[in-house]
């Protein structure tokens, strides 16, 4: 059992704090455009994303992860904090 998971048994505060990492692979990214069908080469080419600039006027140096990816990561995250196998948790299955 994680740790997270743990803490979320014992009870979660106010102002508790957490870390969650995940490395998404190239495989990743285009295995969910695929699937998406969304071949934008903002996701995709470093090349292309190269001459962007960020809203903080940061250079952006590689192709920026689609956002809906990251989400699910997300949903991932609090599918750990619920009850796994609680049939009323809307977020688990």
């Amino acid at each position: 059992m994680s740790e997270m998971r743990k803490k979320a048994i014992e009870g979660l505060n106010v102002n508790d704090t957490f870390t969650v990492e995940r490395t998404f692979t190239e495989q990743d990214v285009m295995q969910f455009a695929d699937i998406a069908r969304d071949y934008n080469p903002f996701h995709l080419d470093d090349r292309f994303t190269a001459g962007f600039v960020n809203q903080k006027g940061t250079k952006v140096l590689e192709a920026v992860l689609e956002g809906i990816l990251a989400r699910q990561e997300g949903r991932e995250v609090m599918k750990t904090l619920l009850a796994e196998g609680d049939p009323t948790n809307k977020l688990y299955g």
